[in-house]
């Protein structure tokens, strides 16, 4: 045997090209996530921990998801500092990397140490789809996990059916448990394997199929039923009722599967979509799929060739499709009438939805051209078919053809988040402010714009988005230091935005320590009851304690001698505004009132 036949047929071989493979892709992806920054629920999570969560809120659903281990990930990150980013980075590329040793041990434990295997890890190590699962930290607080939970019971699965040890139970066990603490998708987890099972492991008709493989592997149907029954028992118990959204009526389902399947899984399997969408602010630097047209078609026209060729070369070799097909289908309509009908149209050109889909596409690679290890059908070259290309330079051009592919999608993909994008740029120069102040700003407790973080998140005060350094900051109601955020993140002198104004003549009096029948100042009109801002610019000739009150609220204040301005909040109606300083004479200039303030 020469060296070369011998270096072929060596595993160690096979798996030190595997190892390299990991490594440069850990590599790429880890330049990814650490140049990137929180976004979106990201700061949702760091809030809740900050102003301090109880053993309880774990357990606790967010959104849709029940993921207690993707909240004790980002517990860690708490624990690593404020906006620890590089804390959150380092996750998700560790678990990167660990999926990606899992996907060869997978593969492996499918098709032993072979050349063919390497395919299918190229493939799950550079496709983009785990890019935006991951990239944005609170989706892969439940994307990252899972793929770990799902690769490990997919192990687990294919070494019982070889084997029907019991110690192969137990990793499924494990794999399962990780999956559904992570993420509600790894319920299909039992679907795919079983009819992988199905297709594989068991020949005949369907009766005859679901005969053997119920009576011969009855163990792992009922740890997957037992497990599954008691996730789904749990996610129940914690359901908080309808999330809101568009609605299922607004659902159009041939436009869902032209974005989701067509654009995005399609194109994605063979390294695209290589162009995307930004869609507004609101969505921060994440980018939908939006391949062009030529791209589709070449797409779908060059799935359909490699499958028609696997199919005239070898015998058996399309049996992945009974898995691949239903699982395509069950995300379709779980994204469709889940996160479409919920959150609108736009969630399904995200393809980060795919992402626990791709353990089950690098395993169909393999078996387009190589027999699972126990399987009872296994793919056989056919005698009387056509020499079309040959076989070993086509999955290498193949192969080479997808990672460039890939790395372009990703590079363009990850670009935007390692800009200044709004929510970035707002939180760096919020926080850099703070650390260099002299003393705590007393900052207006108001929402943030839209582009920073969305309303609906809940979050979007800056008590709410600075909870990690709230030892840093002061939000007063009443003041004549008080400050603002503009949309950058930058801190300037606040003043109310004017809805009314009192009129002049309701000014001409001053104010005096010892006169109380100078404290009233006439608005002109009376105010909804609305919390309002109320902003006065004023002239005391001393330093003075003073009480100011608008409606129901009063307010205990000092003001400086000199010309200042005071802003403070109401609430109640009301048609006139009291100032009753200690000592000395103030005079006030103008008052305005507000529903917000703006940079002064």
């Amino acid at each position: 045997m020469s060296k070369l036949e011998s270096l072929r047929a060596h595993p160690r071989a096979v798996d030190a090209v595997a190892l390299a493979i990991v490594a440069m892709a850990v590599v790429w992806r880890g330049w990814a996530e650490y140049g990137g920054w929180f976004f979106g629920d990201d700061l949702i999570f760091l809030t809740r921990l900050a102003q301090g969560v109880d053993a309880a809120w774990f357990f606790e659903r967010h959104n849709f998801h029940f993921m207690p281990i993707g909240l004790g990930l980002a517990w860690l990150v708490d624990l690593a500092g404020p906006f620890a980013w590089w804390a959150a980075a380092t996750e998700m590329t560790v678990l990167y990397a660990l999926a990606c040793l899992l996907c060869w041990t997978m593969l492996r434990t499918a098709f032993g140490a072979r050349w063919w295997a390497i395919p299918g890890l190229v493939f799950y190590c550079f496709t983009v789809v785990g890019v935006p699962a991951n990239l944005w930290w609170a989706s892969g607080l439940t994307a990252a996990p899972a793929q770990v939970g799902i690769l490990t019971a997919i192990i687990g699965h294919l070494g019982y059916l070889r084997t029907t040890r019991r110690r192969w139970l137990l990793l499924v066990l494990l794999g399962m448990g990780i999956g559904l603490l992570s993420y509600v998708k790894a319920l299909f987890v039992p679907m795919a394997l079983g009819l992988l099972t199905l297709a594989y492991f068991a020949d005949g008709d369907l009766k005859d199929r679901l005969v053997t493989v119920v009576r011969r592997y009855w163990p792992l149907w009922t740890l997957y039923v037992a497990v599954c029954a008691a996730h789904l028992a749990r996610y129940v118990a914690t359901s908080t009722g309808g999330e809101g959204g568009s609605g299922i009526s607004d659902v159009d389902f041939g436009d869902a599967a032209d974005h989701l399947i067509v654009d995005g899984l399609l194109t994605s399997i063979v390294g695209g979509p290589w162009r995307w969408v930004w869609i507004g602010p609101s969505v921060g630097p994440r980018l939908l799929a939006d391949p062009p047209m030529i791209a589709v078609t070449l797409s779908v026209v060059a799935l359909v060739a490699v499958l028609t060729l696997a199919r005239i070369r070898r015998t058996d070799a399309l049996l992945s499709l009974w898995f691949l097909v239903p699982y395509v289908v069950a995300t379709y309509l779980t994204i469709a009438l889940g996160r479409a009908a919920t959150f609108g149209m736009g969630a399904t050109a995200d393809i980060r939805y795919w992402y626990d889909l791709m353990p089950y596409a690098a395993l169909a690679i393999g078996t387009l051209v190589m027999p699972i290890r126990g399987a009872v059908n296994r793919p056989r070259p056919r005698a009387d078919a056509p020499e079309v290309w040959p076989t070993r330079p086509t999955l290498v051009a193949v192969s080479i053809t997808f990672v460039a592919g890939a790395l372009v999608s990703t590079h363009s993909y990850v670009t935007p988040w390692h800009g200044p994008f709004d929510t970035r740029r707002f939180m760096e120069n919020a926080t850099a402010q703070l650390e260099t102040a002299p003393a705590p700003p007393q900052i207006v407790d108001q929402p943030v714009a839209e582009k920073v973080i969305h309303a609906l998140g809940g979050s979007n005060l800056p008590s709410d988005l600075l909870a990690p350094v709230a030892d840093r900051f002061t939000t007063p109601t009443a003041g004549t230091q008080l400050q603002v955020f503009d949309d950058d993140g930058v801190l300037h002198p606040a003043r109310v935005a004017p809805d009314a104004s009192a009129p002049e003549e309701s000014l001409e009096r001053c104010a005096e320590g010892t006169k109380p029948a100078t404290q009233r100042f006439d608005l002109g009109m009376t105010t909804i009851d609305y919390p309002f801002w109320i902003s006065v610019e004023y002239i005391a000739d001393v330093t003075t304690s003073a009480y100011v009150r608008a409606g129901e609220e009063l307010h205990d204040v000092t003001l400086p001698a000199g010309r200042h301005v005071l802003s403070f909040t109401s609430t109640g109606a009301f048609d006139h505004v009291q100032l009753i300083p200690q000592d000395g004479r103030v005079c006030l200039e103008w008052l305005d009132v507000g529903r917000v303030m703006i940079p002064r």
